[in-house]
């Protein structure tokens, strides 16, 4: 196997709160665990984000339930506590579409437990790949999206345009603006 590409990164993930929630870390929480009845929102057990949200629990000492869920239900219900002003805290990662929806941040982590250092996403393939296929080889040595263009594209696919409409509507818009023209180059 070789890796030829950046496909997607730098993604980042951790424990997020609306801007107006008043506390900054991990390390807050358990001061403030009355404000967050519902525990920490999650998304979909055994995910390599609620492992991560699981093990920040225990090296926080967390008194707050860490309640899996699936990203949709993480999603609404960090909606519906934002449309009150209510105090939430969930895992979540970039690009999710609701960065671009929501006023939020992610909370300190001083013992890096979420996170370390941001990921990637990469385009791997066999070694006769670049022989066999030089286009195809050459064309994902070049693609990388942006988070941001990703994340607009992922928000139309969620409001229910069909992906390879949110696609052609997404090329639509950036052609000619140096983002796909040198992936084609």
């Amino acid at each position: 196997m070789k890796v030829v590409g950046v496909s997607e990164g730098p993604m980042t993930q951790g424990l997020a709160v609306p801007d107006y929630v008043d506390i900054k870390s991990i390390a807050e929480l358990n001061d403030h665990a009355d404000k967050f009845p519902g525990g920490i929102i999650g998304i979909d057990a055994g995910s390599g984000l609620m492992q991560s949200a699981d093990a920040t629990v225990k090296a926080y000492g967390l008194k707050l339930n860490l309640v899996p869920g699936s990203e949709a239900a993480m999603e609404a219900a960090f909606q519906r506590a934002y449309s009150k002003n209510e105090p939430i805290v969930v895992t979540t990662w970039e690009p999710l579409p609701m960065w671009r929806k929501f006023k939020m941040r992610y909370l300190e982590d001083p013992k890096k437990t979420m996170m370390s250092e941001p990921f990637y996403c990469f385009h791997v393939t066999s070694k006769d790949f670049e022989s066999n296929f030089p286009k195809a080889q050459a064309f994902l040595t070049r693609f990388h999206i942006p988070n941001d263009e990703e994340a607009k594209i992922m928000g139309w696919i969620d409001g229910g345009i069909k992906p390879e409409d949110a696609a052609s509507k997404w090329i639509g818009e950036v052609k000619g603006k140096g983002i796909i023209e040198p992936w084609l180059a």
